[in-house]
């Protein structure tokens, strides 16, 4: 029986692209007052009523809309890039093409979010979606701080409980971490004082 697929992609994007992305990234780190949902048909609403949980319990609202995310139902690349710029969205096909490299089948994003990240987190899972089978979900964590010091340690610790870790990574900059959308992660171990910040560009995908 296969073990759990976690793994890690250095360098994801060329680095005159991280560069420029650097640069652009700041227009997007919360940008907004709610949730974007691009619904099937094309149109598109705002929630702005629903609050981010982390009990930890993987309950049925446990980060299934925080704020800033950007929810696309029609499952293109293309349709993040009015609301994340170009910059994030070559990061996401960048993704993609991992993804493809691994032998996964048409993988698509449905949910994007960037965000600041300089905090511990508890050990949590995010919520699979409704109708797609635990295998077919994949979770990808994307670090876009530039020249992250390891001696702040970071680390993100992914495990299929809290006391079962199967991998630990670091942060490093321009590298993506991505896993089985089932397992849970954490980040336990953070020194602050860094001179910069954690960003992320988190995205969840199903695959065939």
């Amino acid at each position: 029986m296969a073990g759990p697929n976690v793994s890690q992609k250095l360098n994801l994007l060329p680095e005159v692209d991280f560069q420029q992305l650097i640069l652009d990234k700041n227009q997007y780190i919360y940008n907004g007052d709610g949730a974007i949902i691009i619904h099937p048909d094309g149109s598109v609403t705002k929630d702005a009523t629903l609050k981010e949980i982390n009990s930890g319990q993987n309950k049925p609202n446990d980060y299934l809309i925080s704020k800033d995310s950007i929810f696309n139902y029609q499952y293109n690349i293309q349709g993040f890039e009015p609301y994340i710029g170009k910059s994030f969205t070559k990061a996401l096909k960048a993704i993609n093409e991992v993804f493809l490299s691994e032998g996964l089948l048409n993988p698509r994003p449905y949910m994007v979010r960037a965000y600041r990240h300089n905090k511990l987190i508890s050990w949590h899972r995010h919520v699979i979606p409704k109708g797609v089978k635990p295998s077919n979900f994949r979770l990808a964590i994307y670090y876009m701080h530039p020249n992250w010091d390891t001696n702040y340690g970071g680390q993100l610790h992914v495990g299929i409980t809290e006391k079962d870790t199967c991998k630990i990574f670091d942060c490093f900059s321009n590298s993506v971490i991505y896993h089985d959308g089932y397992l849970g992660h954490e980040v336990k171990d953070l020194v602050l004082g860094y001179k910069g910040d954690r960003d992320i560009l988190l995205s969840h995908w199903i695959v065939n």
